[in-house]
């Protein structure tokens, strides 16, 4: 369904907007600012992951092993933010740019870029029907996820292959060729005693993976709700929202997916009267 603003004033202020508007008003009414992206913030963005996969390889070179376990998860909340963005094509005008950032960055999650592409923007028109592809478990209960866990991303790609034209299957294969190779090197790494830090790297992340669907899709969904204010949970605090670099906003990224993470958090203060309005799934945190 889709949702419209009532035409007002271009100067109201963003309380009177939000007394005036219907639900969800579009994105340049709460402010034009929260569309844009510098580029200082795309290298920003994508400096984060790229810094913390080098710390990683020093601890690691340096035999601090808790230190560089514990970089992996921080990894990839940095990467999975610049990976979200790249998808929804919100950090950079040239396609050509996005294109490659989006397969080199994915690819150190192990995971195809394009294949998440495919699959998110289905997402966002099926959801919450069941029909889609990424969140199709969303009403499963948790030990069942845990079982999908293994095979789940290969559930994607295999959708993506499917559905995609000519180039983006040919992105989907090349990219999931990338993902074995990477995967058959680290098994005969750690059969024959090669680069410990590289088969560590690749073996925790492949872990990782299994429980993207419980933070992804079971944490921040609800398909039973009736309201779009309720499909989608958000968070609210000073600290917990900041750490996870806007990914704890889930119902405004659905709300309004043009925004880009960087001003999300701008985006929740501004929308805060209009979910609550709208009794939206909203969960306080630090």
């Amino acid at each position: 369904m889709t949702l419209v603003l009532e035409r007002v004033s271009p100067d109201l202020s963003i309380r009177q907007l939000q007394r005036n508007a219907r639900p969800v008003p579009a994105a340049v009414e709460l402010g034009a600012d929260l569309t844009t992206t510098t580029s200082l913030q795309f290298a920003l963005a994508v400096a984060r992951p790229l810094t913390v996969i080098a710390l990683y390889c020093w601890a690691s070179l340096e035999g601090h092993w808790k230190l560089a376990v514990m970089l992996v998860p921080i990894l990839f909340l940095a990467d999975v933010v610049v990976v979200h963005d790249l998808m929804h094509h919100n950090l950079s005008r040239s396609k050509r740019t996005n294109h490659v950032s989006l397969t080199i960055l994915a690819a150190l999650m192990l995971e195809s870029g394009h294949a998440l592409e495919a699959t998110h923007a289905e997402h966002h028109r099926s959801f919450p029907s069941k029909s889609d592809p990424e969140a199709y478990l969303a009403t499963w209960p948790i030990w069942r996820v845990l079982i999908e866990g293994p095979i789940y991303r290969y559930k994607l790609w295999y959708w993506a292959l499917r559905h995609g034209n000519g180039s983006r299957v040919a992105a989907v294969a090349a990219e999931a060729m990338l993902h074995f190779a990477v995967v058959g090197a680290a098994i005969a790494a750690s059969v024959t005693g090669g680069y410990a830090p590289f088969t560590v790297f690749v073996a925790t992340g492949i872990v990782s993976s299994w429980f993207f669907p419980i933070v992804s899709v079971t944490g921040v969904h609800n398909a039973r709700a009736k309201s779009q204010f309720q499909q989608s949970r958000t968070l609210r605090g000073v600290v917990v929202p900041r750490a996870m670099l806007g990914m704890g906003y889930h119902l405004e990224h659905h709300l309004w997916p043009m925004i880009p993470s960087h001003h999300l958090n701008a985006t929740a203060q501004r929308c805060n009267l209009i979910l609550r309005n709208n009794n939206a799934a909203i969960t306080k945190t630090f």
